[in-house]
């Protein structure tokens, strides 16, 4: 997390669940260059819920991106990720399936 808060014009904020929010919700919520990215940080062999899956595909719907991030994948594999697709216009992008790491 801290690495990428050290990116600049970069806004990250951790969801931590609770009663009052949507469920849902990715674990990670990162605003680069204009680029909402939605983040679902996973354990090697495990998959989104349903409902889980449901906002990352209205997130991408919307225009923004999204990954599936194992918590074994080497952080500067997301930083490149991140970089790379917050600097290609959005219309780029919208063919490409989620990402998964």
């Amino acid at each position: 997390m801290d690495a990428l808060r050290r990116l600049p014009n970069t806004w990250v904020f951790k969801v931590h669940g609770g009663p009052y929010q949507a469920a849902g919700v990715p674990d990670v919520l990162v605003l680069r260059h204009g680029v909402l990215f939605g983040i679902e940080l996973k354990r090697p062999g495990e998959v989104p819920t349903p409902l889980q899956q449901h906002q990352l595909d209205a997130i991408e719907r919307a225009g923004g991106r999204t990954a599936i991030i194992f918590t074994t994948t080497p952080t500067s594999e997301v930083i490149t990720w991140l970089v790379h697709s917050s600097a290609r216009p959005a219309a780029e992008t919208q063919s490409e399936s989620m990402a998964v790491f």
